[in-house]
């Protein structure tokens, strides 16, 4: 089994659930959210982030998209750590989002900050979105270019492919992983 601290990153509906679901099917101690949700803003984020060290190291990890804010300090802070970014294709995200956002987190057809969310002032909501899902691409491919060994990126329609659940197994280190013929459930694109 995997001895790696397992940091799981995705836009929130970008397929983090279906990460989760997977590496708790190797055995794994991986939760979905189980950690403290994180601030996007850094000075808020901070108080918050021992805490989710803490508990990371108590498990095997946890996927969230909020961790995404704190992928870059917990991959300095923990060593042994690695980092598995799942990539929905932006229309899906932006779509998935504006169906299943829950009100209060819109003001004036505009998103605004509510934890793991940036405050986009300007432009739609669809356009919010969709700058907050290039935003999670930058900082991810920030992250793969500081962490190149310890950073995968993963396309989530890729993800209930074999050859792809056996790229994360060795990326993790899991010996005889269990291939899953259905890791998500939403709608598939072939894309």
């Amino acid at each position: 089994m995997s001895n790696e601290t397992i940091i799981g990153i995705g836009t929130a509906r970008g397929g983090t659930q279906s990460l989760a679901h997977w590496l708790s099917a190797q055995g794994l101690a991986v939760g979905h959210e189980e950690t403290w949700s994180l601030d996007w803003r850094r000075e808020v984020r901070e108080e918050r982030y021992g805490r989710n060290k803490r508990r990371l190291q108590d498990w095997d990890g946890d996927v969230a998209c909020w961790l995404t804010q704190a992928a870059g300090d917990l991959l300095s802070d923990l060593p042994e750590a690695k980092c598995v970014a799942m990539l929905r294709p932006q229309e899906d995200v932006v779509e998935s989002l504006v169906e299943t956002m829950p009100p209060h987190r819109i003001r004036e057809g505009r998103m605004f900050s509510g934890l793991p969310f940036p405050n986009y002032k300007e432009g739609s909501t669809e356009e919010a979105w969709a700058k907050y899902w290039e935003d999670y691409c930058v900082k991810t491919g920030r992250l793969k270019e500081f962490y190149p060994s310890r950073v995968l990126k993963v396309p989530l329609y890729e993800l209930e492919e074999e050859d792809t659940q056996r790229e994360i197994a060795d990326f993790l280190e899991i010996e005889d992983p269990q291939i899953l013929d259905q890791c998500h459930k939403g709608k598939r694109q072939n894309r």
